[in-house]
């Protein structure tokens, strides 16, 4: 008995409501709530699916928060829906999450999309979608060559700015974003989804609520889905950063969630009764009050118990291939929840294969054949069998995801996804903490191994592996590259945390990591418009350019402390500081700094 749509007709007329208003040009957001294995996917596939056989113009993009590095990865979700926007839909294509009529109408936008992010939107080439390869796609595209085509060109080659350096704000990104979509919107309705948002960055959810508030006069729905009980404890000990949008959100639009759990407490009954007649049976009253009582419910926990029953031989077919229970059902002998189904259904696998699938659940819910390959020091191919064959095929608790190379003709990755985190989690929590260690700091090598010189792509993959490894040389250095990477996406309180968490971890007699941090830190602090704490950055860098002992570390700190200087209105400050580094500086021997000085004073004198 695989999953079905099932007795859900009431909130996915509530979908379509809100759908309909977004057509006729008033843009919405709503969002699905619901425990994990209350029915949000199913319902939310549903919905699409019957939106698009309605609307032939509507197009779908999807964006996927991650549970292992999506509360550091600026932007996330909204990357991969730029990204299908602008016809980077194989990997989606071949995990499933879109369709191939989907897939033909976003890579029929190609041209639209490149030109509105040409026009209104250029700063989001190199920060949501990657500028070479949009001028690659869209050159195989358009015939002949247009203007806006040699704009994007030279926007794609434009030399890149230094971090906290642009001068562009994050608000600045947040509106080129929305005005991208409102462009694409005037041709084809859209529907964009944000699934799993209590992963979410904050960066993210900043950029939803600038989009909830922009899109009311265009023909867009932003649909999310998050778990409630994770909003509810919070995040890192302090409030979680969706429950503000959504309070916002809530006093702006009104209530615009629809909550599974309410529904399953409400309609658990008919959910049973529902999906129990979707396949012939001869079960009984007595039957599905006892599946009640087990799964209250809970369309995961029917699903699944139910799936486990027909393993164990406690439900058969006859001969007219109906469901029946069979002489040897016994309910006191089933699992109560589906933490004993999952027990269960992992116990019986082969060693070898648990094994496997522990490797995978320390990658995440998404992990690459190839690096449990390189863990178990195994051949991929044959790896690639056992979770296509036994796994997938006969077990149901992966699916494969597709194909990704690295680089044209480059390193292949096959990707694999659980078939519900829940496995993932189980499989996780049953290693001891010492087994963690030991698996995180195999993956992070072998994802360094298989990445080789691009393994900076994954920097926050790598530094979430080797912290909870204990390498604090290698997290520190992957910490900074993950802060580098928010930065340049204007992510800057992610980058801030990236930089925060690299300092804690960096030791006090490392003088010159520890400023170059600070250094960084503090530019995004200035950015950010955090002057108190640029302050306290500026003087744990001055005392560590003193200790340090370099001329050159001093005058870097003399330049930023004037330039803080400037920015409070300090002049002569500023002047006294940019005139020491004068004096501390000859031009051959660093022509660059020498003239950094110089503008500094000609700009306030």
């Amino acid at each position: 008995m695989e999953q079905k749509f099932i007795a859900r007709e009431k909130q996915l007329k509530q979908l379509n409501e809100n759908l309909a208003q977004a057509v006729a040009g008033q843009g919405r957001v709503c969002f699905i709530s619901g425990e994990a294995g209350s029915g949000k996917t199913t319902l939310v596939q549903e919905f699409v699916r019957r939106a698009q056989a309605q609307d032939k113009k509507l197009a779908v993009a999807l964006g996927l928060c991650d549970a292992q590095t999506g509360i550091g990865d600026a932007y996330l979700p909204f990357r991969e829906v730029l990204g299908q926007l602008t016809g980077d839909v194989e990997a989606k294509l071949a995990q499933g999450a879109i369709t191939s009529e989907n897939a033909g109408r976003l890579k029929n936008m190609l041209v639209l999309a490149g030109q509105a992010i040409v026009d209104v939107g250029p700063d989001l080439i190199g920060v949501f979608v990657p500028g070479v390869g949009l001028v690659t796609k869209l050159g195989a595209f358009v015939a002949e060559k247009v203007g806006w085509l040699d704009k994007l060109e030279k926007l794609v080659n434009k030399p890149k700015d230094k971090a906290g350096e642009s001068g562009i704000q994050e608000s600045h990104i947040f509106e080129q974003y929305a005005n991208v979509l409102c462009r694409i919107s005037e041709k084809h309705p859209l529907l964009i989804i944000l699934d799993d948002l209590h992963w979410s960055d904050t960066a993210s959810l900043n950029l939803l609520f600038h989009l909830g508030r922009r899109i009311g006069d265009h023909k867009i729905l932003i649909l999310g889905t998050y778990r409630s009980a994770e909003v509810a404890i919070g995040r890192g000990g302090e409030r979680h950063p969706l429950e503000k949008v959504l309070a916002e959100f809530k006093r702006y639009f009104g209530d615009i969630t629809i909550d599974l759990d309410k529904a399953v407490e409400a309609e658990g009954r008919q959910f049973v009764e529902a999906f129990l007649e979707s396949e012939p049976n001869q079960l009984k009253d007595e039957f599905i009050s006892n599946l009640y009582h087990h799964t209250g419910g809970h369309p995961l926990f029917t699903v699944e118990l139910l799936r486990n029953m027909q393993e164990r031989g406690d439900l058969v077919t006859d001969e007219q291939g109906r469901w029946i229970e069979s002489q040897s059902l016994d309910w006191e002998s089933l699992p109560k929840r589906v933490e004993g189904v999952t027990e269960e259904r992992i116990g019986r696998l082969e060693g070898e294969l648990k094994h496997l699938l522990t490797i995978g659940s320390v990658q995440g819910e998404d992990f690459t054949a190839e690096v449990v390959a390189r863990v178990q020091q195994a051949e991929a191919g044959g790896l690639i069998r056992k979770l296509s064959g036994e796994l997938e095929r006969q077990h149901r608790l992966v699916r494969a995801e597709g194909i990704r190379r690295l680089d044209p003709g480059g390193q292949r990755l096959s990707l694999f996804r659980f078939q519900h985190n829940l496995f993932r989690t189980y499989l996780y929590n049953e290693m001891s903490q010492a087994e963690r260690a030991y698996l995180h700091e195999d993956v992070g090598n072998a994802l360094e191994a298989l990445f080789g010189e691009q393994a900076d792509e994954v920097a926050v993959q790598l530094a979430l592996h080797f912290e909870k490894a204990g390498l604090d040389e290698k997290t520190r250095y992957y910490l900074q590259k993950a802060g580098e990477q928010a930065a340049a996406r204007y992510a800057n309180d992610e980058a801030i945390a990236y930089f925060t968490r690299a300092l804690e971890l960096t030791p006090k007699k490392d003088a010159e990591k520890r400023f170059e941090l600070l250094m960084l830190r503090g530019e995004l602090n200035s950015v950010s418009g955090f002057r108190d704490k640029q302050l306290v950055d500026l003087d744990l860098a001055s005392t560590l350019s003193l200790a340090i002992g370099d001329q050159k570390y001093r005058n870097r700190f003399l330049l930023k402390k004037a330039g803080y200087y400037e920015q409070v209105g300090k002049y002569q400050d500023a002047l006294d500081l940019l005139n020491e580094a004068k004096l501390n500086t000859v031009a051959q021997i660093d022509p660059e700094q020498y003239a950094n000085i110089h503008k500094g004073i000609g700009f306030i004198l």
